[in-house]
């Protein structure tokens, strides 16, 4: 009989929603999606895939453009009105939130505060409103405290080859940036069995201790250059200050 492999072990008995997007900007407070995708991997196979364009009802800033490549033109051609796919978001991860579902993503505390004040400025209702507690997995967060002394960047693309993760020139695409998500993910509980101990019930919290402890030794880095340290997080979704 085969055995199993670690991630294989861990996702026998679970069901993740990976998350992504692609937005206007990086101002939480401000931005808005311009696209989002959803893969949800279940009892250790794929077993959905969603893609969707969204029209901002805002110009989509050069900048932002450049990196995902959705143009005015194409999110007005293609994309669908932005309260209906918050709508769609919404409900998608307030459901995997009640049936206690694995929720997870790539810096995903940005995506998913992004949707949280998006939905409140839009629909009335954010993330945090709605009582959003999902156990919520981030694979730059696992990295960082699994592999902390190794030196270069920690983008999607750099842990996608840390990991052997096939990728092509299509990163920045939502959907393949999920499933290039997912993939690493396993990767990472296959070269670090350790983490399968962690309890679904406990994922938030170790995430978020392994989040504190990574900005913690950040921002002494930053005040020993004289710069401002970055502000404490809540796990999973910031607060509005």
């Amino acid at each position: 009989m085969q055995q199993l492999t670690p991630s294989a072990r861990w996702s026998e008995d679970k069901v993740l929603l990976v998350f992504d997007l692609e937005t206007t900007g990086v101002d939480v407070e401000e931005d808005v999606p311009v696209s989002y995708s959803l893969v949800q991997y279940a009892f250790g196979q794929t077993v959905f895939e969603f893609h969707q364009i969204v029209d901002p009802g805002r110009p989509i800033p050069p900048e932002a453009a450049a990196i995902h490549h959705i143009s005015d033109e194409i999110a007005q051609s293609f994309g669908i009105p932005l309260a209906s796919a918050l709508t769609q978001l919404l409900d998608a991860l307030m459901n995997a939130s009640k049936q206690g579902w694995i929720v997870l993503g790539m810096n995903v505390n940005y995506d998913l505060t992004i949707v949280d004040r998006a939905c409140k400025k839009y629909l009335g209702n954010g993330l945090l409103d709605l009582g959003y507690s999902a156990a919520t997995l981030d694979i730059l967060v696992l990295d960082r405290h699994l592999d902390r002394f190794r030196k270069g960047k920690r983008r999607l693309a750099d842990l996608a080859c840390v990991y052997g993760v096939p990728t092509d020139d299509s990163l920045h695409n939502s959907l393949v940036d999920a499933k290039v998500t997912l993939g690493v993910l396993l990767a990472i509980l296959d070269r670090y069995p350790e983490f399968l101990e962690v309890t679904t019930s406990d994922i938030d919290s170790t995430m978020f201790s392994y989040h504190d402890e990574w900005i913690q030794s950040y921002n002494r880095w930053r005040l020993s250059r004289g710069e401002d340290p970055l502000s404490l997080r809540v796990w999973p979704i910031d607060p509005k200050t």
